[in-house]
């Protein structure tokens, strides 16, 4: 009997340290808001959460097929896909000099980089931003899964050596969401290379 008691205790045990598989929620969704940040390597320290009325509007203007119910086959009813509003992300800086910073906001363990959009994105001082989705498979990727962006301010002038105090920022709110791996292609997830988004954007009339 002691023994049972022993193997339940240590199963039990087991149980509550195993981490939580990566299926268990479908779809991680990051939501900040970027407030005039003037040095984008600080980008992760700075950004702020968004109250939940604005966090409902803006998960509710894209089109992604993670943030859309699902209808079972065989079934009319809608099933709604698991999301979890993370309430932070690890931003890895690969080089900031002042007027252009690359960097990437990394996905969560066990994930992969799935859609993402910014509204209402400003770059002030004439500068633009350049997001990339990229894989950890992606030879550009530096192996990091994530979201890639590139930040760059224009110089005023060739002698300059770091953007005016106060005058160079980037503003918007930034939606990005990830996804277990076997679920890219149901979802539609951006290609590895593609660019999520831009400023100027480019292909605005």
């Amino acid at each position: 009997m002691r023994g049972v008691l022993t193997l339940l205790i240590f199963v039990t045990a087991g149980l509550l340290i195993c981490p939580v598989r990566a299926d268990a929620q479908l779809t991680l969704v990051l939501v900040k808001y970027i407030d005039h940040v003037e040095h984008p390597n600080l980008l992760e320290e700075l950004w702020r959460d968004v109250d939940s009325s604005q966090r409902k509007v803006l998960l509710s203007e894209p089109n992604w097929p993670e943030l859309k119910p699902i209808v079972a086959q065989h079934d009319t009813a809608p099933l709604e896909v698991p999301t979890h509003i993370i309430g932070g992300v690890k931003v890895a800086h690969f080089s900031d000099t002042g007027f252009e910073d690359h960097s990437a906001i990394e996905t969560p363990i066990g994930y992969t980089i799935c859609h993402a959009a910014m509204k209402d994105l400003s770059v002030t001082c004439n500068g633009s931003l350049s997001a990339v989705y990229r894989t950890a498979v992606d030879p550009d990727s530096k192996k990091i899964d994530g979201l890639h962006y590139t930040i760059v301010y224009a110089k005023p002038d060739a002698a300059a050596s770091q953007p005016s105090p106060g005058k160079c920022s980037i503003s918007g709110a930034i939606v990005v969401t990830f996804v277990v791996p076997n679920r890219r292609s149901q979802f539609k997830c951006g290609e590895t290379g593609s660019i999520a988004f831009q400023y100027p954007n480019r292909n605005k009339q």
